[in-house]
């Protein structure tokens, strides 16, 4: 029988008891006890630095309650495996960062490493959407024309049990050729797509990389060096994002983060950067304090 007693330091103490033999006590070395992190409790508690940290979001209809902003916040999150040392020797199968926290109290979290360059789909003169692309299909695990498990499927990236605490959700897509606009304007357009799908990987949003980068988010088509030093979703080469720019001129584009520091047009069937995106379960909790060297571990 164990027996646990609480401290005022939160330090416990485990008392084992012998009942055959009559051993009233042993008591065992300390017990250091933390409370987890939720994101309930980042959303009460948020994380700032000089590097910059968790802040409301600043506009009524994002789906995210806190962004973590700035240069290198502590958002560093391990998943597929809970060995710290496992996470930190190899980061680019099991180092993320997070996002935000959305208003279920969900980590909206990306990988912070590319998977590899990969078109968004295999061509650039049919009218294709998010969900139809080779991109999305691949991502998803789903059977498409070009890729087949990027990611869902992958035991690289997905060992055994993890693809259960990721949450499906409706994830927003449509049209947009703005991109000479203020972070939360451009949050604002993407926010009232109607259309959506439901899955469980997606991409950042443009508007992702506009309001990363400091409170209230930013220009991006403007302010490319600030967005350079200052935003950690930063990743020094031409990303996808999940935003579509749509027709010109008979084919079709999707809007990148490029290689210098603000959007760019790609073509659907140009090679660029893949960092899947996905929100974990909202009873996902956390022990760590989000730095490279001390990363969040997902602890149930």
């Amino acid at each position: 029988n164990y027996t646990f007693t609480e401290q005022t330091t939160k330090t416990f103490y485990a008392y084992i008891k012998d009942l055959a033999e009559g051993i009233s006590e042993v008591k065992s070395d300390s017990i250091e006890y933390k409370v987890p992190i939720t994101g309930g409790s980042i959303v009460d508690n948020p994380n700032a630095g000089p590097n910059g940290g968790a802040s409301a979001s600043g506009v009524a209809q994002d789906n995210l309650k806190i962004r973590y902003y700035g240069k290198n916040p502590s958002n560093y999150i391990c998943f597929g495996t809970t060995n710290k040392s496992t996470c930190t020797g190899e980061q680019n199968k099991y180092m993320y960062r997070i996002i935000g926290v959305d208003k279920s109290n969900r980590f909206k979290v990306i990988k912070k490493t590319p998977i590899g360059l990969f078109y968004w789909h295999n061509s650039y003169s049919s009218d294709i959407k998010w969900p139809e692309s080779d991109l999305y299909k691949g991502l998803n695990g789903i059977s498409g024309e070009k890729y087949s498990n990027l990611f869902i499927g992958n035991t690289t990236y997905m060992p055994s049990g993890w693809n259960d605490k990721i949450e499906t959700i409706n994830w927003k897509y449509g049209d947009n050729e703005i991109d000479n606009t203020s972070g939360t304007s451009l949050l604002d357009i993407e926010m009232k797509w109607n259309d959506t799908v439901s899955a469980k990987i997606g991409l950042m949003y443009l508007s992702d990389y506009y309001m990363n980068g400091k409170i209230g988010g930013e220009n991006c088509a403007v302010n490319r060096n600030d967005c350079i030093t200052n935003n950690w979703l930063y990743n020094n080469s031409y990303e996808w994002t999940m935003s579509r720019i749509g027709n010109s001129g008979g084919y079709y584009y999707s809007w990148t983060v490029d290689i210098n520091g603000g959007p760019g047009g790609g073509s659907f069937v140009n090679p660029n950067s893949v960092r899947p995106v996905f929100y974990l379960i909202s009873s996902i909790e956390l022990s760590g304090s989000g730095t490279i060297t001390d990363p969040y571990i997902i602890v149930n």
